[in-house]
């Protein structure tokens, strides 16, 4: 099934020569850092673009491998899914980017899941100017002036507010991409597709400390996942919308990059991530400060339905149960992490038994 909305055909690539503002931390290749990858490079740009490569470089801190990549007549990025696992995923950027409409995102330029040109599948996209925020030697969002953070907090409300309110879809479910269009594998509602994801990535490769607890949330989950049923119209969802999937100016965002995680589903699980996201390495007086700056820019463009606040509360407990999902990840530096383990335990059964009081 297609979605509502898509654009008929490819956005058009821009001219994008001249750079002020690196958008990521950049680092030429040679031979020994990046092995088949400059081949790979030059192999993926001349067949998506029929122009020669003149300079790769690897940009640090993707989750892919990937590369900024300039030729005679433009700058893209380039970039290959290396992991096996996640290229179900990685099809749905194409997909998301074929979809969006009325906000600023990368150029699509091409997407080729194959392996008939080289060995992983890749995606060539446009290079956006700007600064992303919490990368390699940008800024930290913590950091910056307190105008801009005021600034930027509104503006990410806005974008995502008329990246909902614009993108409806026609039901809830996971994004494709095939033989160059997107397409939907639908689900029943949004608790169901919402279940799912959440099976398979947050439970199903739960970090070892936390692997006990995966019995019981499956439970309670299968029992409560009806909460967040609204009747709501699906959109199309980022899903991953932090400070550093965003390339911003001063004070505003200039596209929203990485779309693997797009689905069709619903704008409040967005809304609520992005908060979550946006705002965690702030005190917590620092966020309540700059949080209903997130909301007024969202309620600029589009209203949630009633009873939003109390929803909110069971997407922070996802939040609570994605952090015991990664801690292996962001744990590595912390001494102490069985106080840290301990601390969510207790969070978790806090916000549970919140959650079942508010029911």
């Amino acid at each position: 099934m297609h979605p509502n909305s898509t654009k008929n055909g490819l956005k058009g690539r821009q001219n994008c020569t001249k750079h002020t503002s690196p958008i990521l931390n950049f680092r030429t290749l040679t031979d020994t850092s990046v092995g088949d990858y400059r081949e790979q490079s030059e192999t993926a740009v001349k067949s998506a673009t029929g122009e020669q490569v003149e300079k790769i470089e690897d940009v640090s801190g993707a989750a892919h491998k990937t590369f900024a990549v300039s030729t005679a007549d433009s700058q893209l990025i380039v970039k290959f899914c290396h992991q096996e696992k996640n290229e179900h995923r990685f099809r749905s950027a194409p997909a998301a980017l074929r979809t969006v409409d009325a906000v600023p995102t990368p150029d699509l330029i091409h997407f080729d899941g194959t392996r008939s040109v080289v060995l992983e599948p890749f995606i060539v996209i446009s290079y956006e100017e700007g600064q992303v925020l919490n990368l390699g030697g940008s800024p930290d969002f913590r950091y910056v002036s307190e105008a801009r953070k005021r600034s930027l907090s509104i503006d990410i409300g806005r974008r995502l507010g008329v990246l909902h309110r614009e993108n409806k879809m026609a039901e809830f479910g996971r994004l494709e991409y095939e033989n160059g269009e997107a397409k939907l594998d639908s689900r029943r509602s949004w608790p169901d597709l919402y279940l799912e994801i959440l099976k398979e990535e947050q439970l199903a490769q739960m970090s070892e400390p936390f692997q006990d607890l995966v019995p019981m949330l499956e439970r309670w989950l299968e029992d409560n996942i009806s909460f967040l049923e609204t009747g709501c119209s699906p959109c199309l969802v980022h899903q991953d919308l932090k400070i550093d999937n965003m390339i911003v100016g001063r004070r505003e965002v200039r596209s929203i990059i990485d779309w693997e995680r797009a689905i069709s589903g619903h704008p409040e699980l967005d809304l609520f991530t992005t908060d979550g996201r946006l705002f965690f390495a702030l005190t917590s007086r620092t966020a309540r400060k700059y949080r209903p700056y997130l909301y007024r820019g969202y309620f600029d463009e589009r209203s949630l339905q009633q009873g939003w606040k109390t929803r909110r509360e069971f997407y922070k407990l996802m939040k609570t149960v994605e952090a015991m999902w990664t801690f292996k990840g962001w744990s590595v530096d912390i001494e102490d992490t069985e106080a840290v383990e301990k601390q969510l335990r207790q969070t978790m059964r806090r916000q549970i038994n919140h959650i079942e009081g508010l029911m």
